[in-house]
């Protein structure tokens, strides 16, 4: 089901337990990132519970620090779903950037 059908066959109630995030980068280069804001601010529109985080500079690759910062914001929200704890309104925005982790490139092989 495509996800802006959501606002069309579903009322929030339907879906107060569902932790919804989603993330896009301006950078984007498949698009995601304007229709995502749209689809925030529809689902917003509509009163559906759910964090967005548009990515400044973000891009669609994950050689990028963006991508780290992405996960700065998504993995919290995550780990606060399988503690059982409720989504909070807003994630918070990391506070430095990310630093880089030394090992294999990806892509290389063995």
């Amino acid at each position: 089901e495509i996800p802006i059908a959501i606002l069309s066959t579903k009322k929030p109630k339907d879906l107060a337990g569902l932790r919804i995030y989603f993330d896009a980068g301006s950078n984007d280069r498949y698009g995601f990132g304007p229709t995502n804001v749209e689809f925030s601010k529809q689902l917003k529109k509509s009163k559906f519970k759910h964090t967005f985080n548009y990515i400044k500079g973000g891009g669609h690759s994950w050689g990028t620090d963006s991508i780290q910062r992405a996960m700065q914001m998504s993995f919290p929200f995550v780990a606060k779903g399988f503690a059982g704890k409720p989504a909070e309104k807003t994630v918070k925005k990391p506070t430095e950037k990310p630093k880089a982790v030394k090992g294999r490139q990806s892509g290389a092989g063995k």
